[in-house]
């Protein structure tokens, strides 16, 4: 009984928590009900979006699904991997739904959330280091997937690797920066376009119009 009691208060408090924006010097707090190019509403107040730092939005995450895709801008998206080839991959993500990625878009794919580290070497063109959950790495090129696994030519051969042994994949840096985060953990760089209640979302060639409720941050500047 005190179990649910603590859940319940826990949940009520997220319910009710105000979002918070950060803009010239101050901490605003209140419900931000509307977002447009210009401006930002909270509690009746408009705040200019040009003096915001960020925007923190105090809904309950979304959980996320399968993996995460990084491509080379920074932008993040969760869903699942339906095909690797030499050319590009083609991923069904959470909010865009099917996308076909180039491979000179990736940075890397992470398959396990608590190893996300960066992986700083230059890799030589459409090569890829996967490190394993066990910390060991291999080296090569991707010849063909399926839904749950990959062939890579590395130095020593034909090397089969599962997706359950995967931590990480890298493919190429990407930029380290964050701007708008949504309630499932994705991240967009760019392609955001702001019309009150409601915002336009564009990721690569997919569009998604999306009610600002679906927001967790935004970080405007650094």
């Amino acid at each position: 009984m005190r179990i649910l009691f603590v859940f319940i208060l826990s949940f009520m408090q997220n319910i009710f928590a105000a979002d918070e924006i950060v803009a010239d010097g101050k901490t605003f707090q209140g419900e931000v009900s509307k977002i447009y190019a210009d401006k930002i509403v909270v509690d009746k107040k408009e705040i200019a979006y040009h003096t915001s730092l960020s925007v923190k939005m105090e809904a309950f995450a979304v959980h996320n699904f399968g993996y995460q895709l990084v491509l080379t801008n920074g932008s993040k998206v969760s869903g699942t991997i339906r095909k690797i080839s030499k050319e590009k991959i083609v991923f069904m993500s959470q909010v865009f739904g099917l996308l076909e990625v180039p491979l000179s878009k990736v940075s890397q794919i992470n398959f396990d959330k608590t190893n996300q580290n960066d992986f700083e070497s230059k890799l030589a063109d459409g090569e890829v280091v996967i490190l394993y959950k066990n910390n060991s790495k291999v080296q090569g090129k991707i010849l063909s997937s399926s839904f749950d696994k990959l062939v890579l030519r590395s130095e020593e051969g034909l090397v089969t690797v599962e997706f359950k042994q995967i931590s990480v994949i890298w493919f190429k840096d990407h930029v380290n920066q964050q701007v708008l985060t949504l309630r499932n953990g994705d991240v967009l760089i760019e392609g955001i376009e702001f019309n009150g209640e409601n915002m336009l979302l564009s990721f690569l060639d997919q569009q998604k119009d999306l009610s600002i409720s679906n927001l967790k941050t935004i970080q405007l500047k650094k």
